[in-house]
């Protein structure tokens, strides 16, 4: 019994090592979030981030919408526009509740909605 313990277990911790070590050299893909702005009605928040997923991949500019009530994360954002590199968006409310962004020039953008939940978004 011992012996079959020791040739389950021995091969297991190998694997198991061995992925531990793989998974710290693929680039971890962390938010930083550059901007927040509250909606008017303090329900929303607007966060502008980053993704720098590593020199392969490169960076972008995100722009997303969450509760208020809850801290930022990826999980709980309703991502409504991204562009490749970094860009300053200038992100705001409009008292009625709708988005304005700047859009830049000439920037490669991969997702570009026109609502985000209950609001407008709107493109400068």
């Amino acid at each position: 019994m011992a012996l079959l313990i020791a040739l389950t277990t021995g091969p297991a911790l190998v694997v198991g090592t061995g992925l531990w070590l793989l998974a710290d050299l693929m680039p971890q893909c962390a938010p930083e979030v550059h901007e927040s702005v509250t909606s008017p009605d303090g329900t929303a928040t607007l966060a502008v981030f980053s993704l720098d997923c590593g020199a392969a991949d490169g960076s972008n500019t995100q722009a997303a919408v969450h509760s208020a009530a809850e801290p930022f994360s990826q999980e709980n954002a309703q991502v409504f526009f991204v562009a490749e590199g970094t860009h300053d968006l200038s992100p705001r409310w409009r008292e009625d509740g709708s988005i304005v962004i700047d859009a830049p020039a000439g920037a490669a953008i991969t997702r570009q909605l026109d609502r985000v939940g209950s609001s407008a978004v709107v493109y400068d």
